[in-house]
């Protein structure tokens, strides 16, 4: 798979700036971590935000930025976007850990419960090493 290339910071809304910046952050510290960043082989792949293999293991990324006023809007669709990612890649025959990387701690301590039930590894900045140290 190829590596993938870093998200470059253009003139956009504040959203798609704090977006970049958190994949960014987040294929750094993957790649400090010794594993390899990896953007979807093709047009017919998911479109998820970062992925890399731990051993057999692939470990699917969506990022979303988040307001106070939208947190609960951007963690359902990326709980959602995230499961899509994870059922296609199980159905072409991956090990696939599905993971939510939010801007900041979600307000209401319910997300982390309803993730986990649902086997979503949820991380927000600050928390990184609960994924990469696992």
């Amino acid at each position: 798979m190829p590596q993938v290339a870093r998200t470059q910071q253009r003139p956009a809304g504040r959203g798609l700036r704090a977006h970049n910046r958190l994949q960014n952050r987040l294929s750094d510290l993957v790649e400090a971590a010794g594993f390899t960043p990896i953007d979807p082989e093709s047009p017919i792949d998911p479109a998820f935000d970062l992925a890399w293999f731990d051993g057999p293991t692939m470990f699917v990324v969506e990022v979303k930025s988040c307001t106070q006023d939208n947190q609960t809007q951007q963690l359902r669709l990326g709980i959602g976007q995230v499961l899509d990612y994870e059922d296609t890649l199980l159905a072409r025959g991956h090990t696939v850990q599905a993971v939510l990387y939010v801007e900041q701690q979600p307000a209401d301590p319910r997300w982390s419960g309803l993730a986990q039930r649902h086997g979503i590894r949820l991380i927000w900045p600050g928390t990184e090493h609960r994924l990469l140290n696992a």
